[in-house]
């Protein structure tokens, strides 16, 4: 992977670890969300309206915001497709589970675990893992 391609990517996690924060401090949880980086520079948040996911499976609102960045991918660098998850084998530990693709071929499967402590909601953020994954949008 260039050093574009990883800055680019830890750019995208850093976006997805202040909307995450920001929801947890506001509501104690987050939808699923997209945030993309354009060819410009520019990053960009997409969430799908809560009307339209209600009574969908999770799996069905992540690929629909994977379709989301698929019909925009010849304008996007990378995009990452961020939700949240329970870790069983950590005792089940919450966590920012992220899907991130880069054009250039890196795709990883990011997890930080977090805390949502006391009535203030503030929010502490565990070690990332990064683990490699499939391709779902330049594949």
């Amino acid at each position: 992977m260039s050093r574009d391609a990883a800055a680019t990517i830890d750019t995208l996690m850093a976006h997805v670890q202040a909307v995450a924060e920001e929801q947890l401090g506001r509501h104690g949880a987050f939808p699923a969300f997209l945030v993309t980086a354009r060819k410009d520079g520019e990053y960009e948040l997409d969430t799908l309206d809560p009307g339209e996911t209600a009574g969908l499976a999770p799996e069905a609102v992540l690929a629909a915001l994977r379709a989301l960045a698929v019909e925009r991918r010849d304008e996007l660098v990378c995009a990452g497709v961020a939700f949240p998850a329970t870790l069983p084998d950590r005792q089940a530990q919450e966590a920012v589970v992220v899907e991130t693709e880069h054009r250039e071929g890196a795709a990883l499967t990011v997890v930080q675990p977090y805390r949502v402590k006391g009535a203030e909601r503030t929010v502490g953020f565990g070690d990332a893992v990064a683990e490699p994954a499939g391709r779902w949008l330049w594949a």
